[in-house]
């Protein structure tokens, strides 16, 4: 029985070894492969793509938040200039009520100085919130046409 089972499994791995593929099973795998490899190629190239674009979106907002950050800092050291600055005069004032004159034009001067200074960091967030969007738009756009070409 030993041998007849050896007997047999050895018919069994000459006939595997015997076997061969169909010319149109191999003709359609490589087909396969090859319309695989197409759509990973562009699949890859747009999202290489999109990569690139993402960047130009990001380079923007980096440069619109400098911008403001920059602007914030030049408010800050004028609005802390304009207050050491009328400290001293109010130190300085020989009367009570020169002093708070000085108080009150200084405190009149800040309040309009912060809404010029509140209006034109509106601005700036405007422009920079419009130009991220039409880059976003852009990027958004370009990358579903190219998906849409993919498919």
């Amino acid at each position: 029985m030993a041998v007849e089972f050896t007997k047999q499994a050895e018919e069994l791995v000459k006939a595997a070894r015997e076997v061969r593929i169909p010319d149109n099973v191999k003709a359609m795998a490589e087909e396969s492969v090859s319309n695989t490899r197409k759509a990973y190629d562009q699949l890859h190239s747009a999202t290489r793509e999109h990569a690139a674009r993402t960047d130009t979106v990001i380079a923007t907002v980096q440069a619109g938040s400098k911008t403001i950050a920059d602007k914030l800092l030049a408010h800050s050291a004028t609005n802390a200039e304009a207050t050491f600055n009328a400290a001293l005069q109010i130190v300085r004032a020989p009367t009570l009520p020169e002093a708070a004159r000085l108080h009150a034009e200084f405190m009149q001067s800040q309040f309009a100085l912060a809404s010029t200074q509140t209006q034109e960091l509106f601005q700036l967030s405007s422009k920079l919130a419009t130009s991220t969007m039409e880059h976003f738009q852009s990027v958004a756009g370009k990358m579903f046409s190219q998906v849409g070409k993919t498919n």
